[in-house]
């Protein structure tokens, strides 16, 4: 399903911005919840082996404050 279509499709997501990278059964995407780079932003990342069976998930997480 990520290979076809997508993973912001996958997820029923719609963030302000995102950007998805992928290939040989490697997916990521990051996506931010507001157009200014400072606010929160969420990455997932997928790797998949040649079976097509997952194989680790990772999620994070970022928030940066201006003081």
């Amino acid at each position: 399903d990520f290979e076809r279509d997508g993973l912001q499709k996958v997820f029923n997501i719609s963030p302000i911005t995102y950007r998805e990278n992928y290939g040989n059964g490697h997916f990521f995407i990051k996506m931010q919840t507001a157009p200014y780079m400072l606010w929160k932003s969420y990455s997932m990342k997928f790797d998949f082996r040649d079976n097509s069976k997952l194989n680790l998930i990772e999620v994070y997480a970022q928030h940066t404050v201006w003081e």
